[in-house]
C-alpha cells in the first residue's frame, strides 16, 4: 500500500473515532516497523534502537513516503497514549466543580492534577502531518471531539487557569 492509500483510509474516516485509530494502529504496526527499516532517516532507526522518547522534527524539504507513514502512525499512537479514559477526566472535572467557588481550593487542585494537565496541552483535535518544506504543505487528520467530552472540558479548564496571571501569582506565594 502506498502512503497515498494510507493517508486516504484515515481521511475518508475522519473525525477519527478512538476505535478507528486503535483498529488502523494494529492494523498497521507491522507496515510502520517495515517503514522504519526501509526510511533513509536515521532518526527513526534511532529512536526505535534507543526507545528514544523524543524526537526531533523532520528538516528534510520533501519528506520520503516512509517517513511520513512513520509520523502519522506515531502521531495517532502519541494520542492514544496521552489520554486517559472518560471516567477519569469526569473524575476530576467533579473534583473542580465541588470546588469552583474557591479560587484557592481551584488553584490547590491544580497543583495536584498539574501532571494531566500538561500531558493534553499539546493534545488537539487535528494533527498535522508535513509532507513538503517548498512548497509548504501539510495534511490534516481530523479526531472525533465529541467522543471525549471530558477530556476536552477538562483541558479547557485547566488552561484557563494554570495560565491565569492569578495562578501564576498563587504560585509565587
Amino acid at each position: 500500500m502506498t502512503l497515498q492509500t494510507y493517508l486516504e483510509k484515515l481521511q475518508n474516516n475522519q473525525p477519527l473515532k478512538l476505535e478507528y485509530i486503535n483498529h488502523w494502529l494494529k492494523e498497521n504496526s507491522t507496515n510502520f516497523n517495515i517503514a522504519i527499516e526501509k526510511t533513509e532517516c536515521y532518526k527513526w532507526k534511532k529512536w526505535q534502537r534507543d526507545n528514544s522518547i523524543f524526537i526531533l522534527p523532520c528538516c528534510c524539504p520533501t519528506r520520503n513516503d516512509e517517513c511520513v507513514f512513520i509520523e502519522t502512525y506515531r502521531e495517532l499512537e502519541n494520542y492514544i497514549q496521552t489520554i486517559k479514559t472518560e471516567a477519569f477526566y469526569k473524575n476530576l472535572l467533579e473534583q473542580y466543580y465541588r470546588i469552583q467557588h474557591s479560587q484557592n481550593a481551584v488553584f490547590e487542585w491544580i497543583q495536584d492534577i498539574k501532571k494531566y494537565g500538561n500531558e493534553l496541552i499539546l493534545i488537539c483535535s487535528t494533527i498535522r502531518i508535513k509532507i513538503t518544506s517548498r512548497p509548504y504543505y501539510r495534511e490534516k487528520i481530523e479526531l472525533e471531539e465529541s467522543e471525549l467530552p471530558y477530556l476536552w472540558k477538562f483541558k479547557e479548564v485547566f488552561i484557563q487557569y494554570f495560565n491565569s496571571d492569578e495562578y501564576e501569582e498563587y504560585t509565587k506565594l
